[in-house]
């Protein structure tokens, strides 16, 4: 919590990166020192200097974390690109590449400015002949993103902590293709998906195969805008979002299916090694979402615990989740996923047990429906 606390007040204040390692430098060892020296002997020392110590240590740490991350030029302020009318770029594609109705449109990293975008090619160019890795050269002309009109979405603040500024239109005959020869393995894992979701609407352009998409891997670019308020009026849009749900059933599959494994040390240790192999393959399928990470470093720590033959604790590994997410990514604390996700986990772990008690009964059908709707 204080490690969180310090990300929240470095992405409001920038201190100097040698200030911070100074300080943690400082801070850090004298808390080792206490706990070296005078562990087994309650005092002063134990009770009030220690916990001040890694207090300090862990706010310092989450601080300089966010601070080095440059979560604070992802202002449009900041953008390189933004300030010039045209100019003639290199452009890698490094998002997901979706049809839209004149466009095509696609994230891209201008490999000159090192800074991303989103851009949109002529349709004419055809859906298939860009893939993820590919380099687009043409001439564009950067666009600040701005909101929509009576919108009270902040749209523009949301690209911004994706690092993206600005947007752009090219014509298909102003587009020179340099076709990809050698994928990075977070490409690799991009193709994968790409070759998932056109496995599925390649010869199916309804709408089952959109939601089919949406409903396993999240991608809702392929359904319509009918479709989606459909979706929305009946209650069901969260349905359109992987989220922990999805690692539980694989999880609880994969289990199923190698449960002839048996109980034992050896067997519970392959089963962690499967297990694992599969939900950590889906978490880097839908892109390392909150919500999917979070399940997944839980899932492996209930497996984890069970070979150990320890109990395990839902808010030690909870805390050990978040904690491995914004080490990676401070700045996924102000994700939305990441808050519902983790706010949702809490309220199962401290509000439920209360609700769950306050109509208790031995009647199973009683019972049952009972935790279905504390649980929600």
């Amino acid at each position: 919590m204080i490690y969180l606390l310090g990300i929240l007040i470095g992405s409001r204040y920038y201190a100097d990166i040698k200030i911070l390692l100074r300080a943690l430098f400082l801070s850090t060892p004298i808390a080792f020192f206490i706990i070296n020296r005078f562990y087994n002997r309650r005092g002063i020392h134990t009770d009030i200097l220690l916990p001040v110590m890694l207090g300090i240590s862990l706010l310092l740490a989450g601080w300089l974390n966010v601070n080095t991350s440059g979560f604070l030029k992802m202002r449009s302020e900041h953008s390189k690109i933004a300030g010039i009318e045209s100019l003639e770029a290199n452009c890698k594609i490094t998002g997901e590449i979706a049809e839209k109705k004149r466009s095509i449109q696609t994230e891209v990293t201008l490999i000159e400015y090192n800074e991303k975008m989103l851009l949109y090619i002529d349709k004419k160019i055809g859906l298939g002949s860009v893939r993820i890795g590919d380099t687009i050269k043409c001439r564009i002309m950067p666009k600040k993103i701005s909101n929509q009109p009576g919108s009270s979405f902040d749209y523009a603040r949301y690209m911004e902590r994706k690092g993206i500024f600005c947007t752009s239109y090219v014509k298909s005959n102003d587009v020179t293709i340099k076709k990809l020869k050698k994928p990075t393995l977070r490409e690799r894992i991009m193709l994968v998906r790409e070759w998932y979701i056109k496995s599925l609407t390649k010869d199916n352009d309804s709408q089952e195969s959109g939601i089919l998409v949406s409903l396993t891997i999240g991608d809702k670019s392929h359904i319509n805008s009918d479709t989606r308020d459909s979706f929305s009026k009946a209650g069901t849009m969260h349905l359109m979002a992987v989220s922990g749900l999805h690692v539980s059933f694989i999880y609880a599959f994969v289990s199923a299916l190698f449960s002839f494994l048996g109980r034992g040390k050896k067997g519970r240790i392959m089963k962690l090694i499967v297990s694992s192999l599969f939900i950590w393959c889906y978490t880097a399928l839908v892109g390392f979402s909150p919500s999917i990470t979070r399940a997944s470093v839980m899932a492996t720590l209930y497996e984890i615990s069970s070979i150990t033959e320890r109990d395990g604790s839902g808010l030690n590994s909870l805390s050990l989740s978040a904690l491995i997410i914004t080490l990676i990514s401070p700045q996924s604390l102000f994700d939305l996923g990441f808050q519902l996700s983790f706010s949702a986990i809490l309220s199962i772990i401290f509000v439920y047990p209360g609700l769950n008690n306050m109509m208790y009964s031995e009647k199973w059908p009683l019972k049952y429906i009972w935790n279905i709707i504390t649980v929600h």
